[in-house]
């Protein structure tokens, strides 16, 4: 496996992801300088649109466009739009600012996980998971980041979001001049295979789609108890850690389904992860305010979760060849954009109408139950199998000096 050129979008996807989740810890800072009305949910999430529906987009661009540079541009803009936002002047710029952050996470996330995929070969599972665990561990990292970087406790405010632009800037430098290493026949568009969705027979298209409301719904669970966490009114810095904890274990649980996803038995995956899932979700509901234990079933759930994120996209870019940059948008872009416009405001409501956190956790098990059914819906596993190629097309790099050193094939 060429590692090389995979831990280098690894770093980079940590890098985007770790922006990309410093956006709901800046809940309470931004209500102190900005003074957002008390619908903070509401507005972090129409910030963040950019990084998630427009994924479907920039995915279907980069599938005409096909340049590794999409990658470092977008890490570059989500760098600096933290970075900057803190320094705005006033509340329209601070926004347009996070708003810009979150398009540069939106222009990353197709071309990076398609080359991650292609360097290992073709919707190759263990890689994506790979690629997914580094942003999932650089997810875990921002909101404990910037939860010390703008801690009230420790003198510090909304303007210091700055302090996170050096260390960024710096490993996205250095992911610049590595990417170098990427050979030019991975980027090479299938377009002799290229079919749009549309095109596709009617299992396949039924099939892709089942797996997008899959990913929407669960989406919804993760996210819910996302953007709830903030309202438990624990202080900045334990804030910080509770998303943090949560997140990493969703990171363990996507490493973890990166190596599982290989073994080809998809819809078992994702129907057991979500069944077991369901267990910790429901725990919640009863168990809501007792220290330790609360913390402990949200490291679990979103590990359960999470573990069949990796088989999904590797399912859904097998069954729609050429259209691999489109499908992981819609299966991570999209999704999490159709979660976040719900659950947002919906958690805004929630925490207005109970003190207590048992009703969104009971949210989220309804939303990991339809997901549930959604993969109960999916082909047989023998049909999902018929419907991936059984040696996707792939073509060759050329046989460059270069690409000889890369790959170690003999010269000729």
């Amino acid at each position: 496996m060429p590692y090389l050129p995979l831990v280098i979008l690894g770093l980079l996807h940590g890098v985007v992801d770790c922006y990309a989740t410093m956006i709901p810890p800046l809940w309470n800072p931004l209500e102190t300088t900005h003074s957002l009305g008390g619908r903070m949910g509401f507005v972090i999430a129409a910030v963040q649109l950019p990084a998630s529906f427009g994924q479907a987009l920039f995915g279907l661009l980069a599938d005409r466009l096909t340049s590794r540079w999409l990658t470092i541009v977008g890490a570059t803009l989500a760098a600096l739009g933290i970075g900057l936002a803190g320094l705005a002047p006033d509340r329209t710029t601070a926004l347009i600012l996070l708003a810009i952050s979150a398009t540069g996470v939106g222009l990353f996330h197709p071309e990076a996980v398609t080359l991650a995929s292609r360097v290992v070969g073709q919707c190759h599972p263990k890689a994506i998971g790979i690629f997914l665990g580094c942003g999932f561990l650089g997810q875990a990292i921002g909101p404990v980041w910037i939860s010390y970087v703008v801690d009230p406790d420790r003198g510090r405010s909304l303007a210091d979001t700055w302090r996170t632009m050096p260390i960024g800037l710096s490993v996205i430098a250095v992911g610049a001049v590595a990417m170098a290493l990427i050979p030019r026949g991975v980027m090479t568009r299938h377009s002799e295979n290229t079919q749009a969705v549309a095109g596709q027979s009617p299992q396949r298209r039924r099939t892709l789609w089942l797996l997008v409301l899959m990913s929407v719904t669960k989406s919804m669970g993760i996210m819910m108890m996302l953007y709830f966490l903030p309202q438990l009114q624990l202080d900045q810095v334990a804030t910080g850690w509770w998303m943090g904890i949560y997140i990493a274990a969703q990171s363990v649980g996507i490493l973890l389904g990166g190596w599982t996803a290989s073994i080809r038995q998809q819809r078992a995956i994702l129907m057991l992860s979500l069944v077991v899932g369901l267990v910790p979700a429901a725990a919640l509901v009863f168990t809501a305010g007792v220290a330790v234990v609360e913390p402990i079933l949200l490291a679990i759930y979103g590990l359960c979760v999470a573990w069949s994120i990796p088989a999904t996209i590797q399912l859904g870019q097998a069954i729609a060849p050429g259209r691999e940059r489109l499908v992981s948008g819609l299966m991570i872009g999209f999704s999490w954009g159709s979660a976040m416009v719900i659950t947002a405001p919906l958690a805004d409501w929630v925490g207005a109408q109970w003190s207590s956190a048992s009703p969104a956790y009971a949210i989220t098990t309804g939303f990991t139950l339809v997901s549930l059914f959604c993969a109960m819906a999916l082909p047989r596993q023998s049909a999902l199998t018929k419907m991936i190629p059984a040696s996707p097309a792939q073509p060759s790099p050329p046989t460059t000096r270069a690409t000889r050193e890369y790959t170690g094939a003999p010269p000729g």
